[in-house]
Order: structure tokens, then C-alpha cells, then sequence
């Protein structure tokens, strides 16, 4: 018997499988506005959290640099200096005019003067007046100085008929302060000496003659509006900023650290603490704006102030201005190493512009 082949036909739609990525997910949550919202919110805390570690985190190690390097008492002597070698010449020099000084200040009126800073500080200089004359020098010290430590350029001033004006920079000597101001803050300061000169004398002649710090506040000043009274400034061992010669420290200091990130941390530190950014003591942009003549003094021995340093001072200075270099001197020591050639050239650029 033959057996027929039964065909069945299912009358069916046929099945489409759905790639999984488009099934339906019954746990899929719906965008909706408040998932949106919460999303934010999460993006702004995490970014938050992360703000606030790196201002910890600049503020500790800001503040450990200032105090490392910038805070009085705490600064040390600069150790990117140690390379520069001392000759007999300049130490004999140096003693030799030190007992000159002795004998010269019994000879000399003295007094002792006070000026109220901007910011509150009190700050002391020294005033040593000559007969009938309305000529001035204001005398500024180095880094970790004071004013005894120029008290020679102020005998040579005051021997050439020049009342005699030396301030102890603001964290320095007998002035109040506790972050030392790198010639910026140092620069209203001494314009504020200045005017107390100028309420007792209104005729008066001004030079100012600084070194190391000294120096770079009078260029610091020099790119302010200044007094037809302010005929000079005398910039020894001077900088383009102190950006550039704090790195140099930190650099010599702290061999294995980055300058990146860990020095860049000191600037908003600074601006908050001491009232100013490194960045912002900048000389090279102040002489832009000078007004007044510039003798800058540069020993040719110096690695601090360097020559580049010179030649972009020398290239930005907008007013009349002299580079001199003392062959055989270093960077404060150009008085006792070379000291004919030093105030020849000195009181040559000075009495041009006062007589």
C-alpha cells in the first residue's frame, strides 16, 4: 500500500529575530529632566572635589616655598651664589673702606627717621644731612641687608656734598615685614621716602642708588609716574624680575623637583599672602614705561645677574641709560673690586643730571 506524504502548512507570520542591542530592556532607565539634572550635579561635585585638592595642595606647597625662600628669617643665604669666589683684593678693599666708615659716621649728623608703608608697615632709614644742599641720595641695601651694609656708598655720596637718605627695605633691618618684596613692593616705599625728602626740601635732587634688590627697586620705580625731583637711578647687580632669580634659587635649592608645577604654586600663594606675584615684579616691564636716567653697574664675574639679564634690560630701558661692567667684580663686591673705576664712572653719570 502506498503510503502519501502529508504536507502540513502552518499559516504564520515568519519570525524575525531582533538584534540584541535592539530588544526592548524592561530595566532600561528613561532619559528624563531629573536624571539629566542629577548627571550634572555629579559632574559639578566631582569637578569641585578636584578643585579643591589642587588648592590644598598649591596652598601647602606655597606656602612651604615662601617660607623656604621669600619669608624673612626663614630665607637663607642664596645658595645659586655659592659658585662666586671672593678675591684678597676685594676683602681688603672692603676692610680697608669699612675703617673709613667707622671714622666717618663720628663725623656725620645723624638721625633716625620713620615712614608709615601703604600697607601699614613701619618702616626706619637714616638720614645724614650736608650744609646748604639740595642734593640727595637715597642709598638702598641688598638682599638680607640692611643699611650698613651701604653705609660706604653713602660716605662717598656724602663727600661729594649730597644729603644722605638710607632705608632699611621693608623686612630687612629695623622695617617691619615679613615677605621680602623684590624691589615691587620696595618700589612705593622708597617713592614714599621720597616725598618725605621732598616735604622738608621741595628743591631737591634725587638719585637713587641701589644694589642686588637696591638696584632692581629703582628700576622697579623708574617705570612709575615719577617727580621732576627724581633726576637719576644707579642699578647695581640688578635683575629682569624676580621670577627669574627665584627659579634660579629654587632651581639651586631643590635639585630633583620640577620647576613645573611645584614653583608655579608660589605665585597665587604669594598674591593672596604677601600682596604681590613674582610674575608681577617684573623689571624688564617697568623700564618700558622709565622716564628717568639709568646707570646700570654689572661685575663681569657675575652668574646671578647674568649678561643676558643686561641685555634685555639694556634693550627695554625707554630713558637715557648706561651699562657699565666692572671686569674683575662679581655681584655686590664691584665697589672693592674695581672702587676708582666704580665711582668714577658712578659720579661721571650722576652729576650730568644733578649739579
Amino acid at each position: 500500500m502506498e503510503q502519501e506524504d502529508n504536507n502540513i502548512v502552518l499559516d504564520q507570520e515568519p519570525i524575525v529575530i531582533k538584534p540584541e542591542a535592539a530588544m526592548d530592556n524592561p530595566y532600561k532607565e528613561k532619559l528624563t529632566v531629573g536624571r539629566i539634572v542629577a548627571n550634572m550635579l555629579e559632574f559639578v561635585w566631582t569637578v569641585f572635589k578636584l578643585a579643591v585638592l589642587v588648592t590644598v595642595v598649591t596652598v601647602i606647597a606655597g606656602f612651604l616655598l615662601s617660607r623656604d625662600m621669600m619669608i624673612r628669617g626663614r630665607n637663607g643665604q642664596r645658595q645659586c651664589m655659592q659658585g662666586m669666589t671672593v678675591s684678597g683684593a676685594v676683602a681688603a678693599n672692603k676692610s680697608s673702606e669699612d675703617d673709613k666708615v667707622t671714622v666717618w659716621l663720628n663725623t656725620v649728623k645723624q638721625e633716625k627717621v620713620t615712614l608709615e608703608s601703604d600697607d601699614k608697615k613701619i618702616l626706619v632709614a637714616k638720614k645724614i644731612t650736608a650744609k646748604d644742599s639740595d642734593k640727595w641720595a637715597v642709598i638702598l641695601h641688598g638682599y638680607n641687608g640692611s643699611m650698613e651694609d651701604v653705609y660706604d656708598i653713602a660716605m662717598h655720596y656724602q663727600e661729594k656734598g649730597f644729603n644722605i637718605l638710607l632705608p632699611d627695605l621693608r623686612a630687612h633691618g629695623e622695617s617691619e615685614g615679613s615677605f621680602i618684596g623684590m624691589g615691587w613692593l620696595d618700589r612705593l616705599d622708597v617713592i614714599n621716602w621720597i616725598d618725605i625728602i621732598l616735604a622738608d626740601n621741595p628743591l631737591a635732587q634725587v638719585v637713587i642708588h641701589g644694589v642686588d634688590i637696591g638696584g632692581e627697586t629703582g628700576l622697579m620705580l623708574s617705570g612709575e609716574p615719577l617727580k621732576d625731583n627724581i633726576k637719576a637711578v644707579v642699578a647695581e647687580g640688578a635683575y629682569t624680575g624676580a621670577w627669574d632669580v627665584v627659579k634660579m634659587e629654587y632651581k639651586a635649592r631643590h635639585e630633583k623637583l620640577p620647576v613645573f608645577p611645584f614653583l608655579h604654586m608660589l605665585n597665587p600663594v604669594m598674591k593672596v599672602w604677601a600682596g604681590y606675584s613674582l610674575k608681577e615684579a617684573d623689571a624688564v616691564k617697568q623700564a618700558k614705561s622709565s622716564s628717568v636716567p639709568i646707570l646700570l653697574i654689572r661685575g663681569g664675574k657675575d652668574t646671578y645677574t647674568t649678561e643676558g639679564m643686561i641685555k634685555k634690560l639694556d634693550g627695554a630701558i625707554a630713558s637715557p641709560h648706561e651699562v657699565c661692567t666692572i671686569a674683575t667684580g662679581t655681584h655686590e663686591d664691584n665697589r672693592y673690586a674695581e672702587p676708582d673705576n666704580y665711582y668714577n664712572k658712578t659720579f661721571e653719570f650722576v652729576e650730568r643730571y644733578i649739579r
